[in-house]
């Protein structure tokens, strides 16, 4: 199970029992867990470049690889590194 899974599961019973207890039960961390919380309500950093990255893929028909999509946004004049674009592909 992924840890933010677990997170999940110890923000949904954190009335019920104690953070720490539940973190050494799913052998995750309290700071990890901390970070989670901290990070809820929190947008993403990327949700522009990746609608971004959506519209052109609908119009290119899912053809563009990172590469591509690179060059498409410079272009653009959207300047981003290629591995930012690979990564918000990726998701």
């Amino acid at each position: 199970m992924r840890p933010r899974a677990k997170y999940a599961v110890i923000y949904r019973h954190r009335n019920e029992y104690l953070v720490s207890v539940m973190c050494r039960f799913f052998h995750v961390s309290r700071s990890g867990y901390y970070g989670f919380v901290h990070k809820l309500g929190k947008p993403e950093k990327d949700a522009a470049l990746a609608q971004c990255i959506a519209q052109q893929q609908d119009k290119c028909f899912q053809t563009y690889g990172y590469r591509r999509m690179y060059l498409w946004l410079e272009r653009q004049g959207i300047h981003h590194n290629p591995q930012t674009i690979l990564r918000v592909m990726k998701k």
